[in-house]
């Protein structure tokens, strides 16, 4: 049973470490999300802490499934067969899954409050204009139009 295991303990470790640097990076994301909310205006509810935790399973449950991967492909020798010899023993796929994860927390940190407002209220109108035909709109505003002139003309 060691001998199946052999060469596999610094794979698990590094693997660990990976996992540590994308729970980090999450609760850096959060921290700003936080602050991002408090900028806004938004009301910090259980939805927002909610969606992190599942962001939380999701990020993590994917870390542990490449360190699976990882550990499959040592026990294969799959790196001996394509002459990847001096890679033998590294957790490649965890360690690219990890700076993956990594990086799309950066971009989540960097994203600016107004830019996360812009985009809200873009999906908002699509939303809208998805719901509400043309025609429908269209005579919606001929009406306000209508509305406006004979208000005008009061005056």
């Amino acid at each position: 049973m060691e001998t199946l295991f052999e060469g596999t303990e610094k794979m698990i470790l590094i693997g660990m470490l990976c996992s540590l640097f994308v729970m980090v990076a999450m609760a850096v994301d959060l921290v700003s999300g936080l602050i991002k909310a408090k900028q806004r205006g938004d009301i910090r509810t259980s939805y927002g802490l909610r969606r992190t935790v599942n962001k939380f399973i999701v990020y993590e449950g994917g870390v542990l499934i490449a360190i699976m991967i990882d550990v499959m492909i040592h026990f294969s020798h799959l790196l001996y067969l394509f002459r990847l010899n001096h890679i033998v023993g590294f957790p490649v796929v965890t360690c690219l899954m990890g700076v993956f994860l990594c990086f799309i927390e950066y971009l989540s940190i960097r994203e600016k409050a107004s830019d996360k407002t812009k985009r809200l209220m873009t999906n908002g109108a699509r939303l809208a204009m998805t719901v509400l035909d043309k025609e429908k709109l269209s005579e919606i505003v001929s009406e306000a139009i209508k509305k406006a002139a004979i208000d005008n003309t009061k005056d």
